[in-house]
């Protein structure tokens, strides 16, 4: 049995904390681009949140926010659980 390393990414919080999470799965809808993240490697009864790219300056970089909008929210919820069934 093999266990697949996650991604992690770094965030910086509003009180200027470092938040460590992890990309659990990623898609493009109508051109925007989404990630599913999780603040623990487990696969098991964890807590997901939905962030978007945001558009703009080109860098090395990409900028993230959550996805606040209840109905984007719940459409992109329902393609990540579709990709997470696969």
């Amino acid at each position: 049995m093999s266990v697949e390393k996650k991604e992690k990414i770094t965030m910086t919080g509003e009180s200027g904390e470092d938040i460590e999470l992890y990309i659990l799965a990623e898609t493009t809808i109508q051109g925007k681009s989404y990630i599913l993240v999780s603040d623990s490697e487990s696969d098991e009864d964890i807590e997901c949140d939905i962030m978007v790219k945001l558009e703009g300056e080109d860098s090395e970089y990409c900028t993230y926010e959550f996805v606040d909008d209840e109905a984007e929210l719940s459409s992109v919820f329902k393609v990540f659980e579709a990709l997470m069934e696969d």
